[in-house]
């Protein structure tokens, strides 16, 4: 009896023990320590060099207010376009994704939308895969209520479980 009691507390230790280690936030590893391309700092600017999950992006400008020289190519009435030129780099040994669907728009009032329709006579950036090494430029078009059109941030997630960066415009 004696025997089947040690035992039965043997379990019970191994049990606490490990539950006390699954529930200590200290014991999990920091998945920026691994080397993952995680970054620290998640809200960028123009300009900036953003070096996330294989990735390197760079938002090279982005202009509001912008027009067409398409006459059928405007904006919804009491909105306005926001073109913003970006270019992705493939810094690891595999091929990487790129999609303009990887970004989003946030506007003054917290709406987030996706890239909008238009924008025939720009260079948009397209959907597809980036050898080891390689690189693209292209545009977003985004249409943002003109009530809004302050404090705009253009988020970036390449990944559907992945980070998202954060990018002011």
């Amino acid at each position: 009896m004696k025997k089947v009691l040690y035992i039965v507390g043997g379990i019970i230790l191994i049990i606490i023990v490990v539950g006390v280690i699954a529930g200590d936030p200290d014991s999990i590893e920091d998945p920026a320590s691994e080397g993952t391309g995680a970054i620290e700092n998640k809200t960028f600017s123009i300009g900036n060099i953003i070096d996330h999950e294989d990735r390197i992006l760079t938002v090279n400008s982005a202009e509001r207010g912008w027009t067409s020289s398409n006459e059928f190519d405007t904006p919804s009435e009491g909105f306005e376009y926001v073109l913003i030129d970006v270019t992705l780099q493939n810094k690891s040994e595999d091929e990487v994704s790129f999609n303009p669907y990887h970004f989003n728009i946030k506007d003054g009032a917290g709406v987030i939308q996706d890239t909008a329709f238009g924008g025939v006579d720009i260079n948009t950036l397209s959907s597809g895969n980036l050898a080891p090494g390689g690189e693209i430029s292209g545009k977003l078009l985004f249409e943002v209520n003109e009530a809004n059109i302050e404090d705009l941030t253009l988020f970036y997630e390449p990944a559907f479980w992945g980070e998202r960066v954060e990018i002011e415009l």
